[in-house]
Parts: structure tokens; C-alpha cells; sequence
């Protein structure tokens, strides 16, 4: 065991829990000395870089998934008329890596959030404006009518940490691993994981998520489903003799080899017939 942070006293949910996280960092080797955290009340962001820095000697590799907004149709916008040009985050959504690299969809976050924390609407009159233009809207969600007093705020804040950082971008619902390399100029929607690193190389990252020893790890885990990856367009049967279907390693298809049950059965004699039983019918007459 490397270290231990329990966080009794901190509030580190966005709503708020009657549970508490902690952190347990292992590793396979001779123990050594430990290092315990007990965090206080008064562990605020600050504290959280000192502490981090402390438990981890190498950047760490990180995944997480993109922003949500609780009302897309207002926040991810391709225009959104009057609001100041800071506040627009151009956002990438799994629309935009469907071709294997980032295509930028046009897309911009109304983005309430600088360094972590929300802007006074008072400093952003155009953004302000076009919020209370959809105000019904914003305020109607969950997580504004929870907090009124910060209505326009995002579900999500928005990581300053990752704008200008290279990151990988998975699609959260797909077959099979799609890593896609963003250079870093895209803020991720929450229809996308992505993944960063200090340490990685991330195309060669992006490499090992895609080889098939990935997807069959992947695979083993997951509830499958017989579908194939199609060299051509045609429509045909997953796994049909003579088919140009390839069959891919994945979590949504069931790999060739037969199943325990099936080898048990294999090889059986065939039950004998069940012998006729007699007839029951009242009306019947021999």
C-alpha cells in the first residue's frame, strides 16, 4: 500500500451526499512506508495541487468524459447571437471524430466557467441576454432548480486543465474502440470520453486501444451480441460461410469458439423417444 486520503470532512461532490470518498493507491512490490491523508474541512483547490504533487512523482494519465449542460439545445450552439466571443468554447462532439480524426462540427459552448469557477453574469451582458432569453429553458433544469442562485451554470464545469492539451476522444456508445487524437484545440462534448496523459505517448496509445488484444480484453467483460464489421456495403449474415463479413474482436460479438455448454452436449447419444402416451379425450371411442 502506497497511500491512503480519506476526505471525511470535505465537500467534494457537486451536490450534496452523506458519503465520503477515499483514495487507496496500491502497488504490487515489498511495502514500504505508507503516506495517510486525512483531509479537513478547510482542503480546498490549492491544497488538493500540493497534495497531488506529494502522492504522485509522475504526471498522471487520466480519463474523463466531456461537459454536460442539462440543455444542449441553448449551450452547444452553432450561433448564439450577442454572446461576448470569450465565452464561446468551440466543442467537439463524437459527430466530429466519426471519420477517424476531428472534424470541427462548427459547434461552440456557451461557457459560464472561467478557471474552474463561474462568471458574474454582471461582466458578460451578452451572454446574460441570451440566457434570459431561454430562460424557461435553462432554469427548468434539475440542476438549476436545485441551485437558483446559479441558474445558468453548466451540469458540469469545465476543466481549464484540458484546453491546449493533446487528448484521445472515444465515443461513450460504440462497438469497438474508436481513440481518435484531438491536438488539443477542442473542448470535449459528454457524448465523449477522452483520455491525457503526461507520461504516454498518445498515438501509440491510441495504437494499443485499437489492436484487437484490446478489444478482446474489452470483449471478456461485456454482454455479446453476434455484429459484424462489413468490408463492403452489401447487406449479410454475421458469421454466413463464404460471407466478405470480417468479423471483429469486440464486445458486441460472440467469439467463434463454442460455448461450455455446448461441448458438454457435443457428443451425446440423442434421448430416446418418449413412448405415446394415452389418450385422455372423453370422447374418443376405440
Amino acid at each position: 500500500m502506497d497511500s491512503v486520503v480519506a476526505m471525511r470532512e470535505v465537500d467534494v461532490f457537486e451536490d450534496e451526499v452523506s458519503a465520503y470518498p477515499a483514495v487507496t493507491v496500491l502497488r504490487k512490490g515489498p511495502q514500504g512506508s505508507a503516506k495517510v491523508v486525512e483531509a479537513r474541512s478547510t482542503f480546498d483547490q490549492s491544497a488538493d495541487e500540493r497534495l497531488v504533487g506529494w502522492l504522485f512523482e509522475d504526471p498522471r494519465t487520466r480519463v474523463g468524459i466531456g461537459v454536460a449542460s442539462g440543455c444542449d439545445a441553448v449551450f452547444v450552439v452553432r450561433e448564439a447571437a450577442g454572446v461576448e466571443e470569450s465565452r464561446l468554447l468551440p466543442t467537439v462532439t463524437a459527430a466530429d471524430i466519426a471519420e477517424g480524426d476531428p472534424r470541427w462540427g462548427g459547434r461552440y459552448l456557451v461557457n459560464p466557467w472561467e478557471d474552474g469557477r463561474l462568471v458574474d453574469l454582471a461582466d458578460f451582458p451578452g451572454m446574460r441576454a441570451y440566457l434570459e432569453n431561454h430562460g424557461p429553458r435553462v432554469r427548468s433544469r434539475h440542476v438549476a432548480r436545485r441551485r437558483p442562485g446559479t441558474w445558468y451554470r453548466t451540469i458540469d464545469r469545465v476543466d481549464p486543465t484540458l484546453l491546449g492539451q493533446p487528448k484521445l476522444l472515444l465515443p461513450d456508445i460504440k462497438a469497438f474502440a474508436h481513440p481518435v487524437l484531438e491536438p488539443g484545440e477542442l473542448y470535449p462534448h459528454h457524448n465523449l470520453y477522452y483520455v491525457v496523459s503526461g507520461v504516454w505517448d498518445l498515438e501509440v496509445l491510441g495504437g494499443l486501444l485499437l489492436s484487437d488484444a484490446s478489444n478482446l480484453f474489452v470483449g471478456a467483460y461485456c454482454v455479446k451480441r453476434c455484429e459484424a464489421a462489413r468490408t463492403d456495403s452489401r447487406p449479410s449474415t454475421c458469421g454466413r460461410s463464404g460471407s466478405p463479413t470480417r468479423l471483429r474482436w469486440t464486445p458486441t460479438c460472440r467469439p467463434p469458439w463454442p460455448r461450455r455448454s455446448e461441448l458438454e452436449t457435443a457428443g451425446r447419444p440423442p434421448s430416446p423417444p418418449r413412448p405415446p402416451t394415452a389418450s385422455t379425450n372423453p370422447t374418443s371411442h376405440t
